[in-house]
């Protein structure tokens, strides 16, 4: 286990899915954690010691800035951020391009690319001022591969992958490496693209399935023992000479030409 003693960490959707899995294994390395998630999404039980709960919507950029004063009153400069926030849709938010309106883009583009650029910046100052630090973004494969009834989605993903790139750009003069991850784990907008191909009759369902069949390792990841992992180590100092990445931990799903 990688030691994360010292280091402070700011989890932004760390009150659940991939988010929580984070949070775990970040504790276990010995980080101190702020998580940020919406009202009343707090985990059960926190080390209050070691972890701080800020209620937030990442879509308002008034409130994620005085959120990032709050946590460092309490623990002082950020060091690492992980922007795990994501908009999860129902099923009846999955459908073909054509029929998306103008609300159903504006749900996923407010919380993951404006939520993700809101905390981003928040924390930049911080971390400049800590003479550097982490940040990791979450994209997808659907923004490399496409995801079908889920254009909406896709495009927000291909958004942070540019938002990603550029950023670590302009930061690596201050030492702050950005990179991102797309992790493929059995999520609710997996589970919504299901529902919904299968809506849409046997041929959809079964190009779904052809997609789940084309995963090299045959599997679709688990948080905790294949995701998070990786996830400590982008936080680590071993990954210092790391960014403008994106890490695929899917399998090997997103290999080109596969």
């Amino acid at each position: 286990m990688l030691d994360l003693t010292g280091t402070n960490v700011v989890v932004s959707g760390g009150a659940g899915g991939i988010g929580s899995a984070v949070v775990r294994a970040l504790g276990a390395a010995g980080a101190r954690i702020a998580v940020i998630d919406l009202p009343d999404s707090a985990p059960e039980s926190l080390d209050q010691s070691t972890t701080h709960y800020s209620s937030c919507d990442i879509t308002r950029r008034e409130r994620v800035e005085a959120v990032f004063r709050e946590i460092e009153d309490w623990f002082g400069d950020v060091h690492v951020l992980f922007n795990a926030a994501a908009y999860e849709a129902g099923p009846n938010r999955s459908m073909p391009a054509e029929d998306l309106s103008d609300r159903d883009l504006e749900l996923q583009f407010n919380v993951n690319v404006f939520g993700t650029i809101h905390v981003t910046q928040a924390a930049f100052p911080s971390m400049r001022r800590a003479g550097g630090g982490r940040v990791v973004n979450f994209t997808s494969i659907a923004a490399v591969r496409g995801l079908p009834t889920s254009a909406h989605y896709a495009a927000s993903k291909g958004a942070i992958g540019a938002w990603t790139r550029t950023v670590a750009l302009e930061w690596a003069q201050y030492n702050i490496c950005v990179n991102a991850v797309a992790p493929l784990v059995d999520t609710g907008r997996l589970r919504a693209q299901r529902e919904a191909m299968a809506s849409r009759g046997p041929e959809a369902l079964e190009l779904y399935a052809q997609q789940m069949k084309s995963i090299p390792l045959g599997r679709l990841g688990d948080a905790d023992a294949d995701i998070a992992p990786a996830l400590v180590f982008l936080a680590s100092k071993g990954a210092g000479f790391i960014t403008g990445q994106t890490l695929a931990i899917d399998g090997g799903m997103m290999m080109l030409g596969s």
